[in-house]
């Protein structure tokens, strides 16, 4: 998997763009396609994709790149099917239910992740629990936020509806609406929509805060059942520098506490280092293990200055790790 920050989601979209070079005569397969249009969400990732274009990143790509944003998920679906949208972002969760359908779809790159939250005018609703008998509104039936949702209200034994209304929109923007004015007692929503939220409310005279974050809940919830293992799969990539060490101490104490095992798949070498007691670096080419390493120390028991001077080591003085920093995916075969 590519790792979702701006330079490497970029090389993803590059190598998802040559695609379609795929299917072209050998002769034709290095020419730039004519013209591509990029699909986004208005959200956050759609930003890396106008920022890919504004800077010209894809003209080796294609000689003209447009971009256009698909406004709901049955915009979407009726775009995918009539095979008017080529390349897309979209739902991770989304695009495994199209691949299993035989659509064909082909996931490159996993470019953001952690960009969902709660949010209300009530700053004592901090936890899922706190929201029986509230009512909280969401953007789009039937699509990843709710399934995630739902999925944490029955962790706490709270139902839908019986304990926690759900007011479903057809826009992020009516869900706003529904919070602003008061007929919500939340919303759930994903970045920019939840600062938009903050904003608007700021504008009609009120306070809206990011109340929980869903990610955060979702991890605490894994936490509390007692596991004996756990899988990690880069749960801290959207997180500021404060709040993610705040979350790997989290994990550091209670896998300590509780002893459990825990496998972290991360592309950050300074995290690896700071929360394990081995790492295993995967090969660049895709053939499995390339090697692993023991760090020394105890997770938790290495300062920063430790924690600096290991990845300085590794980086500079161990051949396993000299590609990470200097690999290009669009050159990978």
């Amino acid at each position: 998997m590519i790792h979702p920050n701006r330079r490497t989601a970029l090389a993803g979209i590059a190598a998802l763009l040559a695609l379609p070079a795929l299917h072209r005569p050998a002769a034709a397969a290095t020419a730039p396609l004519p013209q591509l249009t990029l699909w986004g969400p208005p959200a956050g990732p759609s930003i890396t994709l106008v920022h890919a274009i504004a800077s010209g990143l894809l003209r080796p790509v294609a000689d003209k790149v447009v971009f256009k944003a698909w406004r709901t998920p049955d915009e979407l679906r009726a775009g995918l099917t009539s095979g008017t949208m080529q390349t897309f972002v979209l739902p991770t969760q989304s695009a495994a239910n199209l691949f299993n359908k035989g659509l064909g779809v082909r996931l490159v790159n996993v470019m953001t992740n952690g960009l969902l939250y709660l949010l209300s005018a009530d700053p004592s609703l901090t936890s899922v629990a706190a929201l029986k008998g509230r009512s909280v509104a969401i953007p789009f039936r039937n699509d990843t936020s709710e399934y995630v949702f739902r999925r944490l209200l029955a962790a706490e034994r709270l139902t839908a509806d019986g304990d926690v209304a759900l007011h479903f929109t057809g826009t992020p923007m009516e869900a706003i609406q529904l919070l602003v004015t008061g007929r919500a007692d939340t919303a759930l929503l994903p970045e920019p929509a939840a600062s938009a939220a903050i904003l608007r409310a700021g504008m009609a005279g009120k306070t809206v805060t990011r109340v929980l974050d869903i990610q955060r809940a979702a991890i605490a919830r894994a936490l509390a059942i007692d596991p004996d293992f756990i899988y990690f799969d880069e749960p801290f990539t959207a997180l500021d520098v404060a709040l993610k060490r705040r979350m790997q101490n989290l994990v550091i104490e209670a896998a300590r506490g509780a002893r459990f095992g825990a496998l972290f798949i991360t592309h950050d070498l300074m995290e690896a280092v700071r929360i394990a007691h081995r790492v295993v670096v995967m090969d660049a080419q895709g053939r499995g293990i390339a090697g692993t390493r023991a760090v020394p120390g105890e997770p938790g028991g290495r300062d920063d200055g430790t924690v600096y001077r290991l990845v300085a080591g590794f980086l500079t003085d161990d051949p396993l790790f000299r590609h990470i920093h200097d690999i290009d995916e669009r050159r990978t075969p």
